[in-house]
């Protein structure tokens, strides 16, 4: 069966998905061998972070030159090809977790986000970051030819957190390589890392939430507590029973100059939202996390 339904990709991927790629219907072709391979099979759903495959996506379709005095020429390939690319990288996912349909999560603009209304320093630091050309591009036909989620204020790791989190049939995998999704308690595929998909629990959620908003992310802009690392803020929250993480971590802000504001601050944008903190529908404007929802 296996080998019938690769047979199917691969004969058809390679007239047919050219040709439908430029109707704008070239995604959904792998989609429909994996449907007919799986359809007596459990419900599986993949929740794609699509930031970061049309990021490796469109990096890949283009290479850059370096001269001397700084010069720079970057060669871009055909859209197409990018296009094909992330096709690829979709069925080999759905064919590797044995799902049955995806569902793409993107990011609303940095700017336009709740945490940079929190914290406006948050991801500050990206600001002048070159990003590759064709990435918008990758996005928008993502977003075009699959079932796709972009949320006012929410970033794509909040769009994953919410659906993983909500009631559902089936099964969801989040597919992710950012380590922000180990706050989510369910099912976590790090194509970067990972074999096979392994279920975070909620007491790892909590404490992974916990750890962060202790050490902070030099990636995404938030310090977290001065002076704490992730050494130190593994053994604080080893020593400490997890009914009082919270007060130790108070404590700790407290210890080091700063205050329980400080570190509610921090705390909330280091929280990935859950189907819980959706706040009001349609505006998904979320409700902001406080330490008496600490579980």
């Amino acid at each position: 069966m296996l080998q019938s339904l690769m047979r199917c990709i691969t004969l058809q991927s390679t007239a047919l998905i050219q040709s439908e790629v430029k109707s704008g219907t070239g995604g959904r072709l792998a989609m429909r061998c994996m449907n007919n391979y799986h359809m007596r099979q459990p419900m599986t759903t993949l929740l794609i972070d699509a930031d970061i495959l049309a990021y490796h996506v469109s990096a890949a379709n283009q290479h850059t030159y370096k001269f001397g005095d700084d010069a720079v020429a970057v060669d871009v390939g055909d859209i197409e090809t990018a296009f094909e690319l992330a096709d690829k990288k979709i069925s080999e996912l759905v064919h590797k977790l044995k799902a049955k349909d995806v569902i793409i999560c993107l990011s609303c603009k940095t700017r336009d986000g709740f945490r940079r209304k929190i914290l406006p320093t948050y991801k500050s630091n990206r600001t002048n970051v070159e990003r590759p050309t064709q990435l918008q591009a990758v996005k928008d036909y993502l977003a075009r030819v699959y079932t796709s989620k972009l949320w006012e204020g929410l970033e794509a790791d909040d769009v994953m957190g919410i659906l993983s989190t909500e009631p559902h049939k089936g099964k969801r995998i989040i597919v992710s390589e950012d380590k922000d999704m180990q706050t989510i308690e369910g099912w976590l595929y790090n194509p970067r890392n990972d074999t096979v998909a392994k279920y975070i629990s909620m007491d790892h959620a909590h404490r992974f939430h916990m750890l962060q908003t202790l050490m902070g992310d030099a990636v995404d802009g938030y310090k977290g507590c001065k002076g704490i690392g992730k050494i130190k803020a593994n053994r604080l929250l080893d020593n400490t029973p997890q009914k009082n993480w919270w007060r130790m971590v108070v404590n700790t802000y407290e210890s080091a100059g700063m205050t329980e504001g400080d570190a509610l601050v921090q705390a909330r944008v280091a929280r990935i939202l859950r189907h819980v903190d959706r706040g009001t529908y349609p505006l998904w404007q979320p409700i902001l996390w406080s330490s008496d929802e600490s579980k």
